[in-house]
């Protein structure tokens, strides 16, 4: 019973208040402490009793499961929410199901402890990518409490939310959009802005516009709800450490990096310390930190976590799991940045090899991985073979995405810089021109995104000798990169220097 506040009591273990029965014990603790420190030591003893609470459960529904004994709904979903918080989502999905079944045969399909199970099996569903079985589930819920309880019932808000996620992951931004506001109103008109789901639909709502380039309005939103989420919750509840990562992200791409590494830094810390090192969620605080070391050039710091994130993977999930084959993916673009481009090819091999075979040439993740290793068969000057790679990548998410997909059009402008260096520069010109009229419809004049596209084409119409549009373009994009990322950042920087040499060439 009440996992989560078992997992909150474990979380908050201090050894340095803490007493032993034995004196010797409690001796060797302490020198452990002045050892090791508080930290370390509470972060091993929290790890192990996080382990022996999940054995314990474990082994209560493996005797339950022996001896032919029927098990309360309760008890599957409760275990099933540990193992969803060690990452254990094949095992949590098949105890989600267990429980669902059991409701439906003794509540009904739309008992509110069904429809909440309901959605419980969809969230770690979706988490695992099987995204039309979780519809299935999601819409069926929101269905039956529409017709319960109403629209603005906190239950059907909740709905609404998950609805809301599903589009998102499905790339349909701005249904997405619209669907999180509509949670976001419809729950700020029957609770103050300090409740958990408000602030928990404004991260919701804060995500969605970031991906769509709204960064200030994003941003602002992540504030509001971190400053909500620090009132009612430690600094290290999970809830705040992902609005931390999320403000981190932003501000990022917003080109305000020192305060997005305070940020990241700081969640980092609370991961291990709450879940340890082995947690999914400490290892993707790794990889968030890692990769914006590597956007600051700290190559040295990145390679620490990269190095640290891929080892534990492997340890712990094997050499095929798809985060540890992200890690995999990670140490390479490391490595591109670092221009060691054949470690990168090897790395980016090894992942691709394994992802074809695993997920299949269609999956997402491995047109990812086809879009990397094309990449760096670019920079090793690898131009066939790596537009053949663009080609598939291209090809690829047109039919799982459609064209005006973030991630299609990403392929389209790899594609262009490849036609690009090939010299063949009218061809380039298509493909630039489309990305850009792409990027404009889907996230907007201002995404970061839209921005480079822009500057793209502007360098391409200076290489031609177009000069007034290659202007034209160039004072456009170096305008919303101020704005947008701010003087500093690397891209806006490159915009002013070409933005000098094409006045300068029109003797300005």
């Amino acid at each position: 019973k009440n996992s989560k506040k078992v997992m909150k009591a474990i979380s908050s273990i201090d050894v340095s208040k803490a007493t032993t029965h034995d004196r010797k014990d409690n001796n060797r603790i302490m020198k452990l402490i002045e050892k090791e420190g508080t930290f370390t030591v509470s972060k091993r003893v929290s790890e192990q009793m996080r382990s022996w609470t999940l054995n314990i459960g474990q082994r209560k529904y493996d005797a339950m499961c022996k001896a032919n004994i029927a098990f309360p709904s309760g008890f599957a979903n409760n275990l099933a929410n540990l193992l969803k918080c060690y990452g254990k989502l094949p095992e949590a999905e098949m105890l989600y199901k267990k429980a669902l079944s059991i409701l439906c045969d003794s509540e009904g399909d739309v008992h509110a402890d069904t429809l909440t199970c309901m959605n419980n099996l969809a969230n770690v569903l979706q988490k695992q990518g099987k995204c039309e079985e979780a519809e299935k589930l999601i819409t069926t819920a929101l269905e039956a409490r529409l017709k319960i309880l109403g629209e603005d019932d906190p239950q059907t808000l909740l709905a609404i939310n998950a609805l809301a996620s599903l589009r998102f992951a499905q790339g349909n931004l701005p249904e997405a959009e619209k669907l999180y506001r509509k949670a976001l109103s419809g729950r700020q008109k029957i609770s103050d802005t300090d409740h958990p789901d408000t602030l928990n639909f404004m991260n919701n709502l804060a995500n969605v516009l970031q991906t769509q380039g709204k960064l200030p309005e994003a941003e602002a939103l992540y504030k509001e709800a971190l400053s909500g989420r620090t009132k009612i919750s430690m600094s290290d509840h999970p809830d705040t450490l992902s609005l931390t990562n999320n403000l981190a992200l932003v501000l990022k791409s917003r080109g305000k990096l020192p305060e997005a590494e305070a940020l990241y830094n700081e969640a980092l810390l609370h991961h291990r310390r709450i879940y340890g090192d082995r947690h999914p969620g400490t290892l993707a605080s790794m990889n968030n930190l890692a990769n914006l070391m590597i956007f600051r050039g700290k190559y040295s710091e990145a390679e620490k976590y990269c190095s640290e994130a891929l080892a534990t993977r492997r340890q712990i999930l094997g050499n095929d799991h798809p985060d540890t084959l992200l890690s995999i993916n990670n140490l390479g673009n490391l490595f591109c940045a670092q221009k060691k481009v054949q470690e990168a090819e090897v790395l980016y091999m090894e992942a691709l090899s394994r992802q074809r075979s695993i997920l299949g040439n269609n999956h997402a993740s491995t047109l990812g991985s086809i879009n990397n290793l094309a990449n760096v068969q670019k920079a090793l000057g690898k131009l066939s073979e790596a537009k053949a790679l663009h080609l598939e990548a291209l090809a690829g998410r047109q039919r799982l995405f459609g064209d005006d997909h973030a991630a299609t059009l990403s392929s389209s402008n790899n594609l262009a810089n490849l036609l690009y260096a090939e010299g063949n520069l009218s061809e380039a010109a298509v493909f630039y021109v489309k990305t850009l009229s792409g990027r404009q419809k889907v996230l907007g004049n201002d995404h970061p995104d839209t921005l480079l596209s822009r500057f793209n084409l502007a360098i391409l119409r200076s290489k031609q000798g177009e000069n007034s549009e290659a202007r034209s373009l160039c004072e456009e994009s170096m305008v919303g990169m101020q704005q947008v990322l701010g003087e500093n950042h690397p891209c806006t920087k490159a915009a002013i220097s070409l933005m000098k040499q094409l006045e300068t060439a029109d003797g300005h």
